[in-house]
């Protein structure tokens, strides 16, 4: 509506006729699209990254364009640290149906942290290591994490009384010829696969496996 001086005008639209509302109402909102609803995250992303096992997956930041002499890490590099940090996390009691803390401040660990997580079978909870200590604390407290995974720079600000955790660094290389392949048993699809606690959240907001490959 528009008012100039003393009279005012609108401009009235004509309601949508039957075929057009059905279009705008039903057939524009019809999203839904086969996807693996059987798979888990984690068997999809390596299936993924092991298709792609010689391409980049995380960029030197000195080395922003690629460049073949930096240290770029690919994907199979990528897969076979998570892999290992996966079989260490299983046997740290990690599996499906537990969570699995990950406040890893490099970005290079956290991704090895998350992969590992998810390939363990666990839910993954990312925590930001630059959070003030208390608020890590009282996260921890809320997911009570069956492992908490970390490098120096978020071990600094996490609490001394952690029961179990896995420090990334520590880890030797894996061989470059380190097969490519999930651990056994994995998570079924309607198990979570993240457990994400919002500032100030009494509780952790879960999705499951299946949610997650949808919006892939």
């Amino acid at each position: 509506m528009t008012t100039q001086g003393s009279h005012a005008s609108a401009t009235v639209e004509a309601p949508l006729g039957p075929e057009e509302r059905h279009r705008v109402l039903v057939l524009w909102n019809l999203t839904e699209a086969p996807f693996p609803r059987h798979r888990s995250l984690g068997d999809v992303l390596l299936e993924v990254m092991t298709a792609h096992a010689d391409q980049p997956a995380l960029l030197d930041p000195d080395e922003p364009d690629g460049d073949p002499d930096g240290d770029d890490v690919t994907h199979g590099a990528l897969a076979r640290r998570g892999l290992q940090a996966a079989a260490m996390l299983r046997a740290l009691g990690a599996g499906p149906g537990r969570v699995v803390a990950v406040a890893a401040a490099h970005p290079a660990r956290a991704a090895e942290g998350l992969l590992g997580a998810l390939w363990a079978g666990a839910a993954v909870a990312p925590l930001d290591p630059a959070c003030p200590p208390e608020g890590l604390a009282r996260a921890l407290a809320i997911l009570s994490p069956a492992v908490v995974v970390s490098d120096p720079e978020g071990r600094a600000r996490l609490p001394g009384t952690l029961s179990r955790s896995l420090w990334l660094e520590g880890l030797p290389p894996p061989p470059d010829d380190a097969p490519l392949e999930p651990l056994a048993p994995g998570p079924a699809a309607t198990e979570p696969a993240f457990a994400l606690l919002a500032p100030g959240a009494a509780a952790a907001v879960v999705s499951s496996h299946r949610a997650a490959v949808n919006l892939l």
